[in-house]
């Protein structure tokens, strides 16, 4: 073990973590061999290469390091005493065993090797000597300049001889035959005698280039990199400008669908509206509307409550809502279809050119048993104009319960799925644990010998007795509403939300037992809960027959 690692942190106490050979990662990972805990400290923040003597170390994390306050970026050697700094407040010294802390051992940076290489190089001086005054130690080395060079021994004696045509610039001419034009002294220059001859050739030299030199040449091509940034962000202002120039002066573009309208807070904007017979407050339901300033409640000529509002992002979609209530004992002995179908005929025979859709398949809203509704689309003519709509259609006891939601028709691609989507109901939850229907179907006797048979079987705790219990307490309950007795409606009610408490309870210990073997991976066991519940709740009027039928049990 040649090394070991100081670790340093404002706050704790200082700590040696010994460094054997091999690969060591520093981090707030649990697979770091080395943690830390400082949260501007990545999980694999930095990995040490340890390698008998040589110590590498290697920057992991986008928060970067800096070794000797220089940043760190290719994996480089780690000398005793050098000091690694993670974030704010961590710093790691490598220390080798057997040296002085504070003694330190750095690789030879850029300038003390130009430093060196220069001090390393002889000057060679034309006369061939260096300039210590000592001979250049390679004798096979060409001098280039004006050294005579070595005398060849095989040369042939004497000169050869000179071209006599050759005429050399700045002397006289060598070939006596040759005439030379008069020299003009205007256009000679007379140049200092020690400056160079423009057709001598300078030799290049190379040497390595200076720390300042090195850091010149960084900052010039910082400042190439920091003008293309600005040309760049220039060119995005430029273009953002012209972007929000022409979405500001167009507007925004009209929605493809409509939506509720919202607060400047980004909340719906809504104001509920209750009926003439108590809304939520009093344990029934209320309408709930988009508010705009020209939102207004009254009257129909029926006497249905209406509310006129608009839809839409911009609020600038008429929308009307009415709810048309009625009571009858007639709905107690017909079932929910032949009601409806009632209404239709009804409404429709009052003009207006009233044109209905298919009936939905029924469904639910709220939880638990749920209240069970109807929906049909519709199109009509209303003060020279075509509206769109939906009804939705749902029956408490001998009452008849009909919302009706419409926009123009112009605006029925963008609006269909808008008021198909919210009930504009919003129900308190006594009213559907309360709630309850009567049938073409109805037992009758004694409500009085029936309300305590009931009474009887709930008491068993029996899931099996359930469906009876409920058809007992509905022909109770249908009585009751005849004579208008309601203090027997009201005991029977009683039992109505005992009989629902049970029926839940039970239901979500099924639903438990039921993910419980599912997780468990025994699709036997999990068939078995879903078929017993299936028969418990086998009435198509209650929302938890539909999610078993859908597999539905989250």
């Amino acid at each position: 073990m040649a090394f070991q690692l100081k670790i340093v942190s404002r706050g704790e106490p200082d700590r040696i973590e010994p460094l054997p050979d091999g690969n060591w990662l520093v981090g707030r990972s649990r697979s770091a061999q080395i943690q830390v805990s400082q949260p501007d400290v990545s999980g694999r923040h930095l990995l040490l290469h340890i390698d008998g003597d040589s110590v590498i170390v290697e920057n992991l994390s986008p928060h970067g390091a800096k070794l000797n306050f220089a940043t760190l970026e290719l994996p480089t050697p780690f000398y005793h005493g050098q000091t690694v700094t993670l974030g704010s407040s961590l710093t790691l010294t490598l220390l080798k065993i057997g040296m002085e802390e504070n003694k330190t051992v750095p690789p030879e940076d850029g300038a003390d090797a130009a430093k060196a290489a220069e001090e390393g190089m002889a000057t060679v001086l034309p006369d061939g000597t260096s300039a210590s005054g000592s001979a250049p130690a390679d004798p096979d080395k060409t001098m280039i300049g004006d050294a005579p060079a070595a005398e060849d021994k095989d040369k042939t004696a004497g000169d050869a001889p000179a071209d006599q045509n050759r005429t050399v610039p700045g002397e006289p001419g060598g070939n006596p035959n040759k005439t030379l034009p008069p020299e003009n002294s205007s256009d000679r220059t007379d140049a200092p005698e020690e400056e160079d001859d423009v057709l001598k050739t300078n030799v290049l030299q190379t040497r390595l280039a200076t720390a300042e030199e090195m850091e010149f040449l960084r900052k010039q091509d910082r400042k190439k990199a920091h003008g293309k940034k600005l040309k760049y962000a220039a060119g995005i202002g430029i273009a953002a400008v012209i972007l929000f120039s022409v979405y500001y002066f167009h507007g925004t573009p009209p929605e493809k669908k409509l939506t509720w309208p919202l607060t400047p807070s980004g909340e719906f904007s809504e104001k509920p509206f209750a009926p003439d017979e108590g809304g939520f407050e009093t344990s029934r339901f209320s309408v709930i509307a988009p508010l705009t300033r020209a939102t207004k409640a009254g009257k129909t000529s029926a006497g249905d409550m209406i509310v006129e509002t608009a839809a839409g992002r911009d609020r600038d979609v008429p929308m009307r809502i009415v709810l048309s209530r009625k009571r009858s004992a007639a709905f107690l002995r017909e079932d929910r279809m032949v009601t409806l179908q009632n209404w239709i005929r009804e409404i429709s025979s009052g003009g207006a050119h009233w044109n209905f859709g298919q009936p939905s398949e029924i469904f639910f809203i709220g939880r638990d048993n749920g209240l069970p509704c109807v929906s049909v689309t519709y199109s009509r003519e209303y003060e020279n104009q075509s509206w769109y709509g939906e009804a939705l259609f749902f029956r408490n006891g001998d009452e008849r319960i009909v919302r009706l939601v419409e926009i123009p028709a112009s605006e029925r691609v963008r609006g269909a799925d808008f008021i198909g989507s919210f009930p504009f109901l919003f129900f308190a939850e006594r009213f559907i644990a309360d709630h309850w229907e009567g049938g073409k179907e109805v037992l009758s006797g004694k409500p009085e010998d029936m309300l305590n048979e009931a009474k009887l079987l709930l008491t068993k705790m029996s899931p099996v007795m359930w469906d009876k219990i409920m058809r007992l307490l509905r022909g109770v309950l249908v009585n009751a509403v005849t004579t208008r007795n309601d203090d027997l409606r009201e005991r029977a009610l009683e039992q109505l939300r005992k009989l629902r408490k049970n029926q839940r309870d039970w239901y979500n210990a099924q639903r438990i037992a039921y993910l419980k073997e599912k997780a468990l991976g025994n699709d036997r066991g999990a068939d078995v809960i879903r078929d017993a519940c299936a028969a418990v709740f086998s009435s198509e009027d209650d929302l938890r027959n539909l999610n078993i039928r859908r597999n539905r049990w989250e």
